[in-house]
């Protein structure tokens, strides 16, 4: 039997199975989020009282090592529900807030 790596969600702080957090990387002042995608990564529950406790302390930019202008949480939810919904591991971008 093989374990689930264990990650810490950047919203809340709790350790869970890999399986159950998705994961961004900084890509050109954008989050992406993609199991696949290369560069620091930081996981998160998709749920939106965890993003709305990344987005409050600033954890994005602090995970990442990297100077990116969040988007709105509306924006991370809207992307999140749509990715679960398809079931797809095809990239999820997000443009920075400016991006818009």
């Amino acid at each position: 039997m093989v374990a689930s790596p264990i990650r810490s969600c950047v919203g809340c702080r709790q350790r869970a199975p890999q399986s159950l957090l998705r994961r961004a990387v900084a890509a050109d002042g954008s989050l992406v989020f993609s199991r696949q995608a290369s560069g620091r990564g930081a996981w998160i529950h998709p749920v939106e009282a965890c993003l709305v406790k990344a987005q409050r302390s600033r954890a994005w930019s602090r995970a990442l090592r990297a100077s990116l202008t969040p988007p709105s949480i509306d924006q991370l939810v809207q992307v999140l529900a749509i990715d679960q919904a398809d079931q797809i591991n095809s990239p999820a971008v997000v443009p920075a807030s400016g991006q818009i």
